[in-house]
């Protein structure tokens, strides 16, 4: 995780933590979950070498706001559509994913609102329409 990444590479890796933060949070972290982390990585252009790397040590990696407000609603989207997977979306999960969404400049007083929106996006197979800049902090 070198020294020398790219705004863009420390993106792609902070996201991947998020998403492997997410994945432990219950506690049940398997196999399936494991494949699909990997997959979503290298999906997003990161190499196994750095999949590997962010998955045996994620603390290693620091929490990057993404450059664009659309980007910020993307990672929040896919942490969504995640939590979706089982079917529930458990309290701590959305704490998390709230915490994330106000580290990222979206006001927290609008945040369950505007995840709210991205939830039914996302239970509908519908990619992210949320107007970002209307949840962010001025």
């Amino acid at each position: 995780m070198g020294l020398f990444d790219s705004k863009e590479s420390k993106e792609k890796k902070s996201h991947f933590k998020n998403m492997i933060s997410l994945a432990m949070i219950d506690g049940d972290y398997d196999e399936s979950e494991h494949s699909f982390l990997v997959d979503r990585g290298m999906v997003w252009g990161l190499t196994r070498k750095e999949v590997d790397a962010v998955l045996k040590d994620p603390q290693k990696i620091k929490f990057v706001v993404p450059d664009n407000p659309d980007k910020c609603i993307a990672q929040l989207y896919d942490l969504i559509v995640m939590m979706l997977a089982d079917g529930v979306i458990q309290q701590d999960e959305m704490d998390f994913v709230q915490t994330l969404a106000t580290r990222m400049g979206f006001r927290p007083s609008d945040v369950p609102r505007m995840l709210e929106g991205i939830i039914e996006q996302a239970r509908e197979n519908q990619k992210p329409d949320i107007d970002a800049n209307e949840f962010l902090n001025s």
